[in-house]
């Protein structure tokens, strides 16, 4: 019982964090919003696979960091900015699902976070940090073990850095985005100046036939 219970407080924990979350957005849901499409992917990526993703990386890196005392530090970073980018990116999948003012610019914020962490940070800092400490402590690793590591880090840093990237274009250029959240389009931001400055070269007539 005991065991049950400690397993289920954390969850109930995060429950109620994702619920206050979701319930200090202020909105509602578009009406534009269907059932699938791409925007509806990019909210689910954002609300759920991109904080499994997170979790699914804690899990994998977590047990070095504890094996390799000088990496302790590195293991706290780690913990709490995956915590951060977890929070930051379910609030930003909730503010483009209640469709709510600045929306699109949370989502770019958030993609642009996590395209820098699990690129440069993860494979790129934490794989030198990881090299170097078991480096310093005589630790003798085949050659082939790092090629594969390396290759494996590339390849990961090219498929995530893909998806993130796929995602900041379309949020960029779709026009159902700028429909629902109001981002004016550059032909949309000219069309005032140029109706205005129409309005002044074309003469107005008086009622006795002259012009103005």
């Amino acid at each position: 019982m005991s065991t049950f219970l400690t397993a289920l407080i954390p969850l109930l924990i995060v429950f109620a964090v994702f619920f206050a979350i979701y319930r200090s957005v202020r909105g509602k849901k578009s009406t534009k919003l269907k059932s699938i499409g791409w925007l509806e992917l990019l909210i689910a990526y954002l609300c759920v696979l991109a904080p499994i993703g997170l979790i699914i990386g804690l899990g994998k890196i977590s047990p070095l960091f504890e094996k390799v005392p000088a990496l302790n530090p590195l293991g706290t970073f780690d913990s709490l900015t995956r915590l951060v980018l977890i929070l930051a990116s379910f609030y930003a999948g909730v503010c483009l699902w209640k469709t709510l003012k600045g929306a699109v610019r949370k989502a770019k914020i958030i993609l642009v976070a996590l395209l820098i962490f699990n690129v440069l940070v993860v494979k790129g800092i934490y794989s030198l940090a990881i090299y170097a400490a078991l480096a310093r402590a005589d630790v003798s690793i085949p050659t082939k073990a790092v090629l594969d590591a390396l290759m494996r880090d590339i390849m990961g840093s090219l498929v995530t850095a893909a998806i993130i990237v796929s995602w900041y274009i379309y949020l960029n250029r779709s026009r159902r985005v700028k429909e629902i959240y109001g981002t004016p389009s550059a032909a949309q931001a000219i069309l005032p100046e140029t109706g205005m400055m129409n309005s002044v070269g074309t003469p107005v007539a008086k009622k006795d036939g002259t012009n103005v």
